[in-house]
């Protein structure tokens, strides 16, 4: 197989030609140059300082400013471990430094990325895939990527029962053909399987080496390299100048800081502390798109957040009692008090995009939602026998947005006579916290689900037994019927039968009340005017594309 000619989009050329006249400007207004590493901003949390400034000092740094980006991330990445990173923040910097064996053109249509010859071969009605890799993919270690590699990027979330463990359960085995190619067989035909494969590959060896190392010092086989992380102030990524691929970046380093707080964030872009931000909160809307040397780019998202129920325990396992509490707020007046313009409505956890793919019946999601009366609350509560004076704890990240919404429901809930504590948590203690299934941590917690476009998956990750205590913390009946039509989505054999299970799922899921639908949000970033060819994609985890088949950011000063 040929290792293709480097070709197009390629500014380096120019960036390099230009740096030797660009390089003292740069250097001026670089933030390594700087003296003060909290840059005075503040307010970043239990972050040590946004970290900006100490971690460009630290690095070997002769990059000039016209190839290095810094880019403010409203959360911090929580690990690099492929075989179970799932959150977002994190699979901003893992989309840099992995590659995948299939990847999403500007829309969320599937296509083969540098790593593989084309799409996966179906057989067997779907159920079975053969993926055929090129030969000469090599990892920053020096090392090939193998068909080894790809079995265990299947298998391995699997073997150690990761969060990522359902995307691959459905497979009864994997077979290594050769060095290249690889044939999975699934245990019930699966349409949907492809997406499933577009994940991160490591390197076996070098995981299996030293597990708990790999994530600290990850190896992969993209376009930049992994330098340097300190946990909550920044990540470095520096350009892999022997990338096997077919696009070299133009960018020559970038550097991921983590700015929680909204106002510092949209500050540090406005000062020009960083180059580019993610998440525009509807509060400072106007004010980022009022940045005179800068843009907003936006993408209609396909997340979805929502109250979520726990139900193993207390007395939201209770229909009664969820149906009271979704009386308890006016979802719309919140979504318009907090999160608009930024976001929208939504009353199912299909969002518009796939409202429109599947033809999905949104006029009747809209008709479960309940409307805000405090008097039919505080009688559904009686007739549920909730204990006077009981108090309800729902949980939050650190997300104002959420914790605005959260807030309302606490105060529709005492005034329905009851009491309610919302907390807000750190993310880590979030994520430890809303999956155990205990009364004491949490009766309902405030999630947002990433831009999966497998829906599918998404339903099976938010409502299957089998993932609370993992991905939700839902605990409902495993022996209704749902986990019947959950299992069996997966497996439909054609479009038409996953469309009408899917309805069927979210009808169940809004009449049971297991969630209450909240709001989505539009994708956005906004960046200095001098970051050049970005554009914002409509599935949040793959952002930010630095270079790809259609774009290849670069720094015009």
């Amino acid at each position: 197989m040929d290792k293709p000619n480097k070709s197009g989009l390629d500014r380096r050329t120019f960036v390099k030609g230009s740096a030797a006249t660009a390089g003292l400007i740069g250097v001026a207004g670089c933030l390594g140059g700087e003296d003060d590493g909290n840059g005075g901003n503040g307010g970043n949390g239990g972050n040590g300082g946004n970290g900006d400034n100490d971690g460009s000092d630290d690095a070997p740094d002769d990059v000039s400013r016209d190839e290095k980006l810094y880019i403010g991330q409203s959360k911090a990445p929580v690990h690099f471990d492929t075989i179970e990173m799932m959150d977002v923040d994190s699979q901003y910097i893992g989309d840099r430094i992995y590659t995948a064996l299939y990847t999403y053109d500007q829309g969320i249509g599937l296509q083969p990325s540098e790593l593989t010859t084309g799409l996966p071969e179906e057989e067997r009605d779907g159920q079975r895939f053969i993926v055929e890799i090129v030969d000469y993919a090599e990892y920053h270690n020096g090392d090939p990527v193998t068909a080894e590699d790809i079995v265990y990027m299947v298998e391995q979330p699997v073997e150690e029962g990761t969060r990522m463990a359902s995307s691959f359960s459905m497979v009864e085995e994997s077979t290594i053909i050769d060095e290249t190619t690889v044939q999975f067989d699934l245990e019930a035909p699966h349409g949907l399987f492809p997406i499933n494969l577009s994940h991160f590959v490591a390197p076996k060896s070098v995981r299996e080496e030293d597990p708990e190392a790999f994530p600290q010092n990850p190896v992969g086989s993209g376009p930049f390299k992994f330098v340097d992380w300190s946990e909550g102030e920044y990540v470095q990524i520096e350009r892999w100048d022997d990338y096997w691929g077919d696009h070299d970046p133009n960018i020559a380093e970038v550097e991921y800081i983590p700015i929680e707080e909204d106002t510092t964030r949209v500050t540090n872009l406005q000062t020009g502390e960083v180059d580019m931000i993610d998440h525009i909160p509807p509060s400072l809307w106007d004010t980022t798109q009022d940045i005179q040397d800068g843009f907003v780019s936006e993408a209609q998202g396909l997340n979805y957040y929502y109250f979520s129920f726990n139900c193993n325990e207390g007395p939201t396992a209770d229909q009664q009692v969820r149906e009271a509490i979704d009386h308890c707020f006016n979802a719309d007046q919140a979504v318009s008090n907090f999160v608009e313009p930024a976001g929208a409505r939504q009353y199912s956890p299909a969002g518009p995009a796939f409202i429109e793919e599947w033809d999905f019946p949104e006029d009747r999601w809209q008709d479960y939602a309940n409307e805000r009366d405090i008097d039919q609350a505080q009688q559904l509560f009686e007739e549920a026998g909730v204990p006077d004076g009981y108090e309800f704890r729902i949980i939050t990240p650190p997300d104002d947005m959420r914790e605005e919404i959260a807030i309302s429901v606490g105060n529709g809930i005492q005034e329905a006579g009851y009491e309610a504590q919302v907390e807000r948590l750190g993310w880590g203690t979030y994520i430890d916290v809303f999956t155990t299934g205990n009364e004491d941590d949490y009766n309902l917690y405030v999630l947002g689900q990433g831009a999966d476009p497998n829906l599918p998956e998404l339903l099976h990750q938010m409502y299957h037994d089998e993932n609370a205590g993992v991905n939700n913390g839902l605990h409902f009946d495993p022996d209704h019927e749902l986990h019947d039509m959950l299992e069996n989505v997966m497996s439909a054999p054609n479009r038409e039968d996953q469309r009408q299970l899917q309805i069927d799922i979210i009808d169940t899921v809004l009449e049971n009340k297991l969630h209450i639908p909240v709001y989505g949000l539009i994708n956005t970033w906004a960046a200095k005017d001098f970051v050049k060819d970005f554009e914002t994609h409509p599935i949040s985890q793959v952002n930010p594309r630095l270079v790809t088949d259609y774009n290849n950011v670069w720094i015009d000063r």
